[in-house]
């Protein structure tokens, strides 16, 4: 990617968060769960994992609306705080209709049986259902391989796996209404200077699968990582860079 135009595609990403974060105010749902409005339809979930008592790590996910139907991508990290995000789903009049969970991780699909418990229909690439149960995970009901595409009232989200990285199941979903594309944690926050958590994952093809997604996603406007602030394409853009440096 030319410098100039990174540069260009960083500063308007930033512009428009910018603006977003001064006109939609964050919802709090508890100590370890709010809301942020990306768009009228699009909801960052962010819930809190305290392995320490010194430390918080905030976990991303999203709710995508369309007409009275909701779908989760990526649930809460536990039981509790998915049952309060189904519990705010259903004040706003929404049925939620499916579960993604975009790769096996604990931050992705801690909160499943919640879901499962309230009836609602689990998603999840084939590898991801593998990975969870050698794991003793919660796992999802419903396999595909490779690619998904689910309705969503009358919008279409795509979930397609591109290749290992941050694990070997990593998974993106794509927004086509909104330009929107959840990374995951295959994807770093800007200001990142590591990789994070890597043991379960494939570094030496995590580039490739990178280049991939870019490829398959240049419309998108707002890239989702799994941990950290939303962005624009300059997100995968750094997450390479980071890797070409290893």
């Amino acid at each position: 990617m030319n410098i100039k135009l990174f540069l260009l595609s960083a500063l308007l990403s930033l512009s428009y968060l910018f603006g977003q974060s001064q006109e939609n105010e964050k919802i709090i749902i508890s100590d370890k769960l709010e809301l942020v409005p990306l768009s009228e339809h699009v909801f960052l979930h962010i819930s809190y994992m305290e392995p320490t008592r010194f430390s918080r790590i905030p976990c991303n996910g999203l709710v995508f609306i369309s007409g009275d139907s909701a779908i989760v991508i990526d649930t809460p990290v536990n039981d509790s705080l998915s049952n309060q995000l189904l519990s705010w789903i259903n004040r706003k009049g929404l049925r939620t209709i499916a579960v993604i969970p975009t790769h096996w991780h604990n931050d992705n699909l801690g909160g499943l049986k919640a879901f499962h418990e309230t009836g609602i229909r689990s998603y999840a690439y084939s590898l991801t259902i593998k990975l969870a149960d050698q794991h003793q995970y919660e796992v999802s009901q419903v396999p595909f391989s490779d690619s998904l595409n689910l309705q969503v009232g009358k919008e279409i989200i795509e979930c397609k796996f591109l290749g290992a990285g941050h694990s070997l199941d990593n998974i993106v979903v794509w927004i086509p209404s909104e330009k929107i594309l959840f990374g995951g944690c295959m994807v770093r926050a800007a200001g990142t200077a590591g990789l994070g958590y890597t043991a379960d994952g494939d570094v030496d093809a995590w580039p490739d699968t990178i280049l991939e997604v870019m490829n398959e996603y240049s419309e998108a406007e707002i890239v989702i990582p799994g941990h950290g602030s939303p962005g624009g394409k300059e997100l995968l853009w750094h997450t390479y860079q980071l890797l070409r440096s290893e």
